[in-house]
């Protein structure tokens, strides 16, 4: 249970991620420190993205959801568009979407931020803020961070006081902010260059209690600060960070691993402590790592796409190779998922190309289970979920041709929305209004989409 539990499955940031919610005896809904101590809702499996997803086993890009709390205030109103129509087939429909001052890329993080029982969405501009706005899309505030937003933000507890902060990296400021739930700046770490596409992860790696802040950068270092803001290490690589770290125990010896890839070509597994544990040449640079029991056998297998070989990695535990899979072209995924999403015991993987296509695979060997082709360049990482609760999962991804596609598990198609510009972050998925149904996150051009399924 703990095994399956602790899989970082998509991975930013957001890695894919799974999803899972838990229900503290307070009313809190808050990611497992212990998870073989509570239940999961097993209704509640979703995937996205892991610079932008809520993931609910300890591991990176920790979203909590606190359920009760202050009121929010609105201070001003964004630029909103609301309809009950879209530019979709049979799905897709646009509940909402804000007008940013520049490009946005990738999802939306969903939790009630403010604790006021109501959730709110939290996502980054290139205009430089990081934008908070209601669940119908009105802004409640926003925030300068000095720097262009990408993917490198997370939204989570990190100090234990029921109200939620959020971590944000820019990739032109050389800084990692934390903001308070209203807000306003709590701390800046400053290291030597700036970040790329690096959402932070937070975690107790060394088990004192206490949460850790990891994060890459283009100046080759993976860092690990305390909850506040304080160095404790950092590891030098031979290139520029650009993913998430990925954390779990992946070898089960009561030990966690922190999983980090470099444009030198290397997958990197280091100790709690920031010593090497073992490290993989690839064939190019990795830029999204996730972790995975993809064979069901109490192990946990890492994943990583590849950019210049055109290779998606399957690696043991211990950094052998397990397998490895070619797509068609090069890859800009910064995120693949895995999880048995047609109930057949076989746990499959997902990953996207620049051949136009989305790649279905079998996890215990590599081989090819569907694939399914869209009409330009796919960028963007598959995110999964049920989000018609018609109990079956469905698999959406963006592409530069516009559209956001949703297939079936099989790899039919399903339905598409098409949006302003190219799509070429990640996806996010939350019900973010407690209807029951899911709603779908994702950047295209100067906006934020919120759709409904």
């Amino acid at each position: 249970m703990k095994a399956q539990l602790l899989a970082l499955i998509l991975f930013t940031i957001l890695c894919g991620l799974i999803i899972y919610e838990t229900v503290s005896p307070s009313g809190f809904i808050y990611p497992l420190l212990h998870p073989e101590e509570q239940p999961l809702k097993k209704k509640k499996k979703l995937f996205a993205p892991p610079w932008i997803a809520d993931w609910f086993t300890q591991g990176a890009n920790l979203v909590g959801i606190a359920e009760n709390g202050k009121t929010s205030r609105i201070f001003q109103r964004s630029s909103v568009h609301v309809t009950g129509k879209g530019n979709f087939l049979s799905g897709g429909v646009l509940k909402w979407q804000v007008l940013t001052g520049s490009l946005v890329y990738g999802g939306a993080m969903v939790g009630d931020i403010n604790g006021d029982g109501l959730k709110e969405a939290i996502f980054g501009s290139e205009d430089m803020f990081i934008h908070c706005v209601d669940v119908e899309g009105n802004l409640i505030w926003k925030t300068n961070v000095s720097g262009k937003i990408r993917f490198s933000f997370t939204i989570f507890d990190i100090d234990g006081d029921n109200k939620l902060e959020v971590l944000a990296g820019s990739y032109t400021g050389s800084h990692l902010t934390c903001l308070n739930y209203d807000g306003t700046i709590r701390w800046q770490y400053s290291p030597n260059d700036f970040i790329l596409w690096s959402s932070p992860a937070v975690y107790d790696i060394d088990g004192d209690g206490r949460l850790e802040i990891l994060f890459g950068s283009k100046d080759n270092y993976t860092y690990c600060l305390d909850n506040y803001g304080n160095l404790k290490w950092k590891y030098l690589t031979g290139g520029y960070v650009y993913s998430s770290p990925c954390v779990g125990d992946i070898d089960n010896d009561g030990k966690v691993e922190i999983l980090v890839d470099s444009n030198d070509d290397y997958i990197y597994c280091l100790n709690s402590d920031g010593s090497l544990k073992w490290k993989y040449l690839t064939g190019g640079d990795i830029q999204s790592i996730a972790i995975c029991d993809v064979d069901n056998d109490g192990l946990m297998e890492v994943l990583g796409p590849c950019n210049q070989d055109k290779y998606l990695y399957c690696l043991e535990s211990d950094g052998t190779l397990k397998w490895r899979y070619l797509t068609g072209e090069y890859t800009e995924s910064r995120s693949t998922a895995a999880y048995d999403i047609d109930g057949d015991g076989i746990v499959e993987c997902f990953i996207t190309s620049m051949d136009d296509k989305i790649h279905c695979v079998k996890g215990t060997d590599g081989t090819e289970k569907w694939t399914y082709t869209a009409g330009d360049d796919v960028h963007t990482g598959a995110c999964i979920a049920d989000i018609d609760a018609d109990g079956l999962y469905e698999v959406m991804f963006g592409c530069n041709d516009k559209y956001l596609y949703c297939v079936e598990t099989n790899g039919d198609f399903k339905w598409k929305y098409l949006s302003s510009a190219a799509i070429t972050g990640g996806l996010s998925i939350a019900d973010i209004d407690n209807d029951g149904l899911v709603e779908i996150f994702f950047g295209s051009g100067n906006y934020m989409y919120c759709l409904t399924s």
